[in-house]
């Protein structure tokens, strides 16, 4: 049991009084469980081993931009994460931008949920870019839009922006290096298609039946509003003084759990089915594949974002013409030929 007088404490309170604690200058105390962590971060972890089979030599691999952390268990539902320190990131090369993409084409596809600005760490490492989640909590959601995964605040958030793509949001300043972006989350999301079965094969190998994954039914900053009505499991946790904490596994499908007291674990009994995704593991026919149209969805999304957000640096919407962005009467006119991307995107999409 991590000594909580002697450590630097972030993040919210969960489960009778849980939470992340720093307790060195190198090491994390989380108290959850730390599968998906080791999944996506240790060097150890056979998964990614084989992204880094997938894309070879590439210098596009995202798994370069995630520096390895060990991960350590202490126990079933709690253990240990290197501290990551960087160097900040004065400004992207072209190449470096397509990596970005990358990257955020992998959390994506990954069905990588709750990429808000705190969850992810941007910087360098010996000069060499890293950009990456540093708090995952469960991995191959049913993501439909970037709203989804919280890398883009959605419209409907009852809070201040908090969008993991916000980090990007001042790199990302020019045409070519949106355009270099795009290509690199599209290039991504084709090639972990190509290549769908054996990860949803390698993943069901190492998940165990009882692994949990935490399920997110309603943004965190919404229990700090308390301007809502709750469901009584959230307001059972919210009267002890944690923040609602759900999670389910594959012995489970279906329902819903949290702990009642700090040994006993029950089942949700309200219907709060509308406000979460459905994990893709526990379909065990799915087979993770993106469509042609989910990957347009968040390609606008994401354009529409970066032309918004330096719309007062550097965004004209009348200079905005370049090799694949053309003003039209209906809107801009998006085409990557090379990706596969000829649509529309109107202003307020």
């Amino acid at each position: 049991m991590v000594n909580q007088t002697l450590t630097k404490a972030s993040g919210d309170l969960h489960n009778f009084g849980n939470r992340v604690l720093q307790i060195n200058s190198t090491t994390i105390y989380k108290p959850r469980v730390m599968f998906w962590e080791w999944l996506f971060l240790d060097p150890k972890s056979p998964f990614r081993s084989y992204i880094n089979t997938i894309f070879s030599n590439s210098i596009f691999n995202p798994i370069l931009a995630h520096h390895p952390l060990s991960v350590f268990n202490e126990t079933e539902w709690s253990g240990f994460v290197e501290v990551l320190i960087t160097d900040p990131v004065i400004k992207l090369s072209s190449d470096e931008a397509f990596l970005a993409g990358s990257c955020v084409g992998f959390w994506s596809w990954c069905g990588l949920i709750d990429l808000h600005l705190d969850n992810i760490k941007l910087g360098r490492k010996e000069g060499k870019l890293i950009f990456m989640p540093i708090d995952i909590e469960a991995g191959f959601h049913k993501v439909f839009t970037a709203f989804d995964t919280l890398l883009i605040t959605p419209t409907n958030y009852h809070a201040p922006e908090i969008g993991g793509l916000q980090h990007l949001s001042g790199f990302i300043n020019n045409n070519e290096l949106l355009k270099q972006f795009i290509l690199g989350f599209v290039y991504t999301i084709r090639l972990l298609d190509n290549h769908s079965s054996q990860i949803h094969a390698l993943v069901y190998r190492i998940l165990q039946p009882n692994t949990p994954f935490r399920i997110i039914i309603r943004p965190t900053k919404e229990y700090y509003l308390k301007k809502i009505s709750y469901f009584i499991e959230e307001q059972v946790q919210l009267d002890r003084g944690d923040i609602p904490y759900f999670f389910s596994n594959l012995n489970t499908v279906g329902s819903l759990l949290y702990f009642s007291s700090p040994q006993v674990v029950s089942t949700v009994n309200s219907d709060v089915s509308s406000l979460y995704f459905l994990n893709s593991l526990m379909q065990k026919s799915h087979d993770f594949n993106w469509s042609q149209q989910k990957t347009l969805v968040f390609t606008a999304q994401f354009l529409n974002y970066f032309l918004t957000k330096n719309n007062q640096l550097m965004y004209d919407y009348s200079k905005i013409n370049c090799d694949f962005l053309q003003i039209t009467t209906s809107g801009i006119q998006v085409t990557l030929p090379e990706a596969g991307i000829n649509f529309i995107l109107r202003k307020n999409d």
